[in-house]
């Protein structure tokens, strides 16, 4: 698979992605000696985000991209809608970052599967 602009935001989901359920895990570690709850984890969540947001500029700077390149492809362009709105959704609420994962997985499925589409009707354009 060749890599291009409409493909990059799937990967930095991907990597970002992986990177955000670690912090969830380990966000989800450091409360429990304290007693489990969910306001304990989306507080340890929040003061992490103002260290972490610039991770986050990156993926929508991709997703803006990739969009205005996609116009022609639904897919596509849902796909980073989606992925952008989960990036902004990182910076501003990260303790609903449950949420925001689950957005990115569906832009990553989206995007890949637009892309894989756009290429095999570009292909059976040029046999034609």
């Amino acid at each position: 698979m060749k890599i291009s602009i409409k493909k990059v935001p799937a990967l930095y989901d991907l990597i970002y992605g992986a990177f955000a359920l670690v912090m969830l895990i380990v966000a989800i570690v450091t409360t429990l000696p304290n007693g489990f709850s969910f306001t304990s984890v989306g507080a340890t969540l929040m003061t992490w985000a103002n260290h972490l947001w610039w991770l986050t500029v990156p993926g929508i700077i991709f997703h803006l991209l990739s969009y205005f390149v996609s116009q022609h492809s639904r897919l596509l362009t849902v796909g980073n809608i989606i992925g952008l709105c989960a990036f902004i959704a990182f910076i501003l609420i990260p303790n609903y970052s449950v949420f925001a994962l689950i957005g990115l997985v569906v832009a990553m499925l989206l995007i890949l599967r637009g892309a894989n589409r756009s290429h095999r009707m570009r292909e059976e354009s040029e046999v034609s």
